[in-house]
């Protein structure tokens, strides 16, 4: 027997009393061909919800999968337009509705802003490198912060990829400055005011 074709729960806390919470759990239908499992990712002011799943009927894993962002509002799933006729998934949801996300192959991605309504996606800045990842944004989407590979030479000779926390909120991507004593580290989260929160590494 075929199970249901939903999974993906959000949880909305209608009220708070002192003793405790209550929850209204809503369930969102997965979209057919994403049923192996999506990633909730963001949700805004609004309510909206920010998924996405990789197709179980594309060429499999590895740098030839396929990644498909979702929008599910008011009881709703609407699909991300894709970028150059490329599927894209989506990292943050701003609370006026715009999405910050990927477009391209899993290995070789490019930054892409969806204006509110998930359309008209256009590209973001990048260092012009294979890899580029948006991480976070502020909740007004006027800040956006993601990691691109860099490639460092080091002695004795060897390559080596690394990667660089940058802002891609301006006309070109701005390398965030690494903190004292570490190698690089990971935007997490973001706020209005423009502070931002790593996990930084030091090997």
């Amino acid at each position: 027997m075929r199970r249901p074709n939903i999974c993906l729960l959000v949880s909305l806390a209608m009220a708070i009393p002192a003793a405790g919470q209550n929850y209204r759990l809503t369930p969102i239908e997965i979209p057919t061909g994403f049923e192996p499992g999506v990633i909730a990712v963001n949700i805004n002011a609004e309510g909206d919800v920010l998924f996405w799943g990789r197709d179980a009927n594309g060429p499999g894993g590895g740098c030839d999968a396929v990644d498909q962002g979702f929008i599910w509002s008011n009881g709703q799933t609407t699909a991300l337009e894709t970028f150059q006729g490329s599927p894209s998934r989506g990292r943050f949801l701003a609370d006026d509705g715009s999405v910050f996300g990927e477009a391209g192959g899993v290995c070789t991605m490019t930054p892409v802003r969806w204006a509110p309504g998930g359309v008209d996606p256009v590209a973001m800045p990048t260092l012009g490198n294979e890899t580029n990842n948006v991480q976070t944004a502020s909740h007004d989407g006027s800040r956006v912060l993601g990691i691109q590979d860099i490639q460092v030479d080091r002695f004795p000779p060897a390559f080596e990829l690394s990667y660089a926390a940058v802002d891609i909120s301006g006309n070109e991507a701005v390398i965030l400055p690494i903190p004292p004593m570490m190698r690089t580290h990971t935007p997490q989260a973001m706020n209005n005011g423009g502070a931002w929160i790593s996990n930084a590494l030091d090997g």
